[in-house]
């Protein structure tokens, strides 16, 4: 029995682990997804990312490399920093978790 507490417990963290990491996913390309629609400017300047789940339509597709590098310096002011991510991206109308965050 005590030879199952530990890979129990351990898989039970990665469950965990990835639902918050889905869940961090969704809520940064539903702002992403929100820039692209409304400011496609803003979108372009900051380089065209893509979001984990979200890609843009294939009139505007970027590199994956560029896309990807973009985004990868973007989640960290989104998971750190939010309210200067959504100020930067200028979007009023993006929310995360049900209220409004900027």
């Amino acid at each position: 029995m005590p030879k199952l507490i530990v890979p129990l417990l351990f898989g039970l963290l990665c469950v965990a682990f990835f639902a918050w990491w889905f869940l961090v996913a969704r809520a940064f390309d539903r702002a992403i997804r929100g820039l692209y629609e409304t400011n496609r400017e803003g979108w372009n300047r900051f380089g065209r990312p893509a979001g984990f789940l979200w890609w843009p339509c294939n009139e505007e597709k970027t590199s994956f490399l560029q896309s990807t590098n973009t985004r990868n310096g973007l989640i960290f002011l989104f998971l750190f920093r939010r309210r200067e991510f959504l100020s930067k991206i200028g979007n009023p109308r993006v929310t995360i978790g049900g209220r409004r965050e900027h």
